[in-house]
């Protein structure tokens, strides 16, 4: 998935992207993850820099699920 891609779209929509198997929830959060740090310098905007937690859940899928999940 190419950054323009991930821009053009909404939540809604890259769930069912990942839902119907055509993107990963990791290829999703990577794209998220170059995103924010393209722009990051500019803008300011984060006070942490959370870019492994996404891929933390990306691996194992539960970030395209929207039942709780368990503490860790």
């Amino acid at each position: 998935m190419e950054p323009r891609e991930y821009a053009d779209l909404d939540a809604t929509a890259l769930a069912a992207l990942i839902r119907d198997g055509e993107v990963t929830a990791e290829e999703v959060a990577r794209t998220a993850t170059e995103a924010l740090a393209a722009v990051q310098p500019a803008v300011n905007g984060l006070v942490d820099v959370p870019f492994d937690r996404p891929l933390d859940h990306a691996a194992d899928g539960q970030s395209a699920d929207a039942r709780p999940r368990p503490p860790r």
